[in-house]
């Protein structure tokens, strides 16, 4: 899985670019979403890897994913158009107390 994970961030960039452009032309804030976290969140399709277990609570996919929100986050305090950083999209799927280990992740 860590070969999925080895696209450049200078590879996005010019399409963030066109869509904070674009966006801004038509005056629409953007929101900045994680939608298919490292090793997937929950194993469906919309999560970018479909498993019937997911693996995104490694500590390597756990790391990978706040560095990746620090990078949105650093990106979008330069636009003025950025309505705001989606963290995690739909987590599910895993035998341990998800509401606890959301909030070690979130802190």
């Amino acid at each position: 899985m860590k070969n999925l994970q080895t696209v450049p961030p200078s590879d996005y960039l010019p399409y963030f670019e066109k869509i904070f452009t674009y966006a801004e032309k038509y005056g629409v804030q953007v929101l900045l979403d994680l939608h298919g976290a490292p090793g997937s969140q929950n194993g469906e399709v919309h999560s970018g890897l479909v498993t019937s277990e997911p693996h995104f609570n490694t500590e390597w996919n756990l790391q990978l994913a706040v560095q990746t929100i620090e990078a949105m986050a650093q990106y979008g305090a330069t636009k003025s158009n950025l309505y705001g950083i989606e963290l995690l999209n739909e987590p599910n799927h895993y035998s341990i107390d998800m509401h606890s280990w959301l909030d070690s992740y979130f802190k």
